[in-house]
């Protein structure tokens, strides 16, 4: 797909293209088993660094999803993503998973190199060591944020799937169809 899209001028990143797929995948089978919540993995890193990409990237409302409301609040189909891990370093990930005997995906996307986040990593791990507390106080200061009003949003059904989505057509079934047009 990032092939499809790079030789049509699609401007589908590859970040883009895999967080929305995974995403449809995770709640797809979240809703075929019947889950209650799909538990994300992200890290107290993975959460400073969103914050900052979406600062950057002039999307500051981004960081408070949290505090939107959705019509219709229907928890059977809007299932809710939880973020255990999110207060957490990497590193304490990584030595409780050592001392519990637990295996790490160590896998490196081959995209990895294009994506933005892959440039605010080693500034977020510079300024890490020199203020160990820099990563809590950028996620926290989001947390805390108290003048954000709750918004209340839409959900529609998707035509195509059935998944509910903040727009008309879930963006996982836009893409696809984006691509499948232009290869046609």
């Amino acid at each position: 797909m990032v092939q499809e899209s790079n030789k049509r001028g699609l401007g589908f990143t590859p970040c883009a293209i895999c967080g929305v797929l995974r995403r449809h995948g995770m709640m797809s089978l979240a809703l075929d088993i019947k889950a209650d919540f799909i538990a994300m993995g992200n890290t107290l890193e993975d959460e400073a660094e969103t914050i900052l990409l979406n600062i950057i990237r002039g999307n500051l409302w981004k960081n408070y999803r949290d505090k939107i409301e959705y019509k219709p609040a229907d928890r059977k189909s809007l299932l809710l993503r939880i973020k255990p891990l999110s207060e957490i370093s990497e590193k304490t990930i990584r030595n409780n998973s050592k001392i519990h005997q637990l295996p790490i995906l160590k896998i490196q996307c081959a995209f990895t190199h294009r994506s933005l986040r892959s440039e605010i990593a080693p500034f977020l791990i510079k300024m890490d060591k020199k203020d160990p507390h820099i990563l809590y106080n950028i996620v926290s200061s989001i947390q805390r944020e108290k003048s954000i009003k709750t918004q209340v949003e839409k959900v529609y059904k998707c035509k195509n799937c059935s998944s509910y989505s903040s727009t008309p057509e879930y963006s996982a079934c836009r893409m696809i169809q984006t691509i499948i047009n232009y290869t046609m």
